[in-house]
């Protein structure tokens, strides 16, 4: 498909704004109609090197472990925008949603004073994931925050790595207290 001068400048564009953010190649690739070409060009020209080479991630596991209890956190605040925003941006295609949301999420993490602990490419494989269905957002019961999870995990009883070490902690806190 031969696309018009307007469509070829609005579709460089956002592949430079995928590109200044980190996505390498082939994720700019699948979000954007610019060839191959056209994009290694743009890739070289934006960031004076060719795009890293390699798989790119795609363990659904790496969001939601709970012994990294930070990063399950970040890919649910990650998600949960990307929900919202998507409601409210009817619109936007992938690829602006995309940059949308990762820009809102590195705002929240400078006014943390926290550095991200997902880049674009993860970004993207999380939303991946969350499209196809391997991942979802599941309710804590107790807290009610929905919480980036594997598909199949069950939805009854669940309760977030934050309220089961906050609930831990109460407990061990009331066992430190009786007398012995």
């Amino acid at each position: 498909m031969k696309l018009t001068q307007k469509e070829q400048i609005k579709s460089s564009l956002l592949a430079i704004e995928l590109i200044e953010r980190g996505a390498r190649a082939p994720i700019v690739k699948s979000m954007s109609p610019l060839d191959r070409t056209a994009i290694g060009k743009l890739y070289k020209e934006v960031t004076g090197k060719t795009s890293p080479t390699g798989p790119l991630p795609s363990d659904p596991t790496w969001f939601t472990q709970t012994s990294v209890p930070m990063r399950l956190i970040e890919s649910s605040l990650f998600i949960g925008l990307y929900i919202s925003i998507k409601k409210c941006s009817k619109d936007a295609n992938e690829a602006q949603l995309l940059v949308q949301v990762y820009d809102e999420y590195i705002r929240h993490c400078i006014t943390q004073n926290k550095e991200p602990r997902l880049n674009i490419n993860r970004c993207w494989s999380l939303v991946q994931l969350y499209k196809m269905g391997e991942l979802e957002m599941i309710p804590c019961t107790c807290c009610g925050i929905g919480i980036v999870q594997p598909a199949y995990t069950l939805r009854r009883d669940f309760v977030c790595c934050i309220c089961k070490r906050t609930s831990s902690l109460k407990v061990k806190s009331a066992t430190e207290l009786e007398p012995s």
